[in-house]
């Protein structure tokens, strides 16, 4: 591990004992997944524990005693839900030392396409409690600007129809994170349209409503995606 820094928690080395113990060679394996487009391939293969992959993530400023949030997401992405797991997070983050510093946990927020005024506006929703759960709409609490987006729903519902299962190249291509769109898959695991759609919703708030259909095309026209019959349409109107 890296050299303790002044002032730092030291109970926040203890939680990662913890995790170490209890985390099984799977789950540091879906871990370093996820880390992919953060650690790189190379430094990837040379990490073998968790307390290496701790090191990778100090390094790069993702992680300290005062900064856990990108370990609660591999945690709560990659270890199947374990709540022995979690629990150890939530016991440091609820510490009275992390509380007092403003560092209590984060939660991931859930996109919500919601009607206001008899228009659908995007909002985000602050969520309470553990990790991955979902307040329903009318006890949650908004907590961003909303955007609207009816100038491109047609070209939205068209694609979310039409996109199929290799829709998580399209959205990456559209700038949206390979963890934002497990936070969808996540909200909706067995609605493959619901992620599509949920993922169109972040990258709308993303751009602050200011989104069009070239961005669009210009996106199934990429190399990754090549979906040059989607886009046809788009450029056509045809939205059948």
């Amino acid at each position: 591990m890296a050299a303790e820094s002044s002032g730092e928690n030291p109970d926040f080395r203890g939680m990662l004992v913890q995790l170490a113990n209890l985390l099984k060679k799977e789950d540091l394996e879906a871990m370093k997944y996820m880390c992919k487009d953060k650690i790189g391939r190379r430094d990837l293969s040379q990490i073998s524990t968790f307390y290496e992959l701790c090191d990778n993530l100090e390094s790069r400023d993702m992680l300290d005693n005062n900064n856990v949030d990108f370990l609660q997401k591999l945690l709560n992405h990659c270890c199947s839900g374990r709540k022995d797991v979690l629990h150890i997070l939530e016991n440091y983050t609820n510490s009275p030392k992390m509380m007092s510093n403003g560092s209590g946990p984060t939660r991931t927020p859930i996109v919500q396409s919601v009607p206001v005024n008899g228009q659908q506006q995007i909002v985000y929703v602050a969520v309470q409690g553990l990790p991955g759960h979902q307040m329903s709409p009318s006890s949650a609490s908004y907590s961003k600007p909303t955007f609207e987006y009816k100038h491109i729903e047609r070209e939205i519902n068209f694609l979310t129809r039409k996109l199929g299962r290799e829709w998580r190249f399209f959205m990456r291509t559209l700038g949206v994170s390979d963890y934002d769109m497990a936070d969808m898959e996540q909200q909706h695991p067995r609605n493959m349209r619901e992620q599509i759609h949920g993922c169109f919703v972040i990258w709308v708030q993303q751009n602050r409503g200011d989104v069009n259909k070239k961005m669009l095309i210009k996106a199934l026209m990429d190399i990754s995606v090549e979906r040059f019959d989607l886009a046809a349409s788009l450029e056509d109107n045809d939205y059948s």
